[in-house]
């Protein structure tokens, strides 16, 4: 049996969290009424119910991004259609591009001119942008929030810096590279 991604990234950090609570809150409420044995009836509850609610937590949440990913895939395969009748697209894959501290969803292309990102409407900051490759200075993959592998840091010659979260960042820094030479 495989377990899920959200499950592991989103449920299991909510699970240890909602585990604590529940081991100390269980704890002190069973530990006042039956004592001793009360406190460890409550941290035994409290690991159930918070491995059980993080478990919850990451599959519902992995069923909702999964569901909302597919309908964002199938409406930016419409746009992808479009957008090669005037561009030779390299490589494309779904990204958030950070505007501030707002991550922007939407849809990264890679053209021999540049790069092309254009956000979904479900976003606060809607914005199409280009990112032409004589403007690149250097870029590299990094890991978001130093535990995700998934950040790709365009340094572009003028001194501004964008930011995305793909998957296989590394593969998409590569083939950046390998067009900006």
């Amino acid at each position: 049996m495989k377990i899920s991604r959200p499950v592991v990234t989103f449920g299991l950090p909510f699970g240890i969290g909602m585990g604590i609570y529940f081991v100390i809150s269980s704890s002190i409420r069973l530990g006042i009424d039956m004592g001793i044995p009360g406190i460890f009836y409550g941290i035994i509850l409290g690991i159930i119910t918070g491995g059980l609610t993080g478990v919850l937590f990451g599959f519902l949440f992995g069923l909702i991004m999964n569901i909302s990913y597919k309908d964002i895939k199938k409406k930016f395969d419409l746009y992808k259609k479009e957008f090669s009748k005037e561009h030779d697209i390299i490589y494309d894959s779904g990204a958030n591009h950070f505007l501030g501290k707002e991550g922007v969803g939407g849809w990264l292309f890679m053209t021999p001119a540049g790069l092309f990102f254009k956000s979904h409407k479900f976003n606060i900051k809607k914005h199409e942008t280009w990112i032409y490759f004589d403007a690149i200075k250097t870029i590299s993959a990094f890991k978001f929030f130093k535990i995700f592998n998934k950040g790709l840091l365009i340094e572009k010659a003028d001194g501004s810096i964008d930011k995305f979260v793909v998957d296989d960042n590394n593969l998409w820094a590569e083939k950046i590279k390998q067009n900006i030479k």
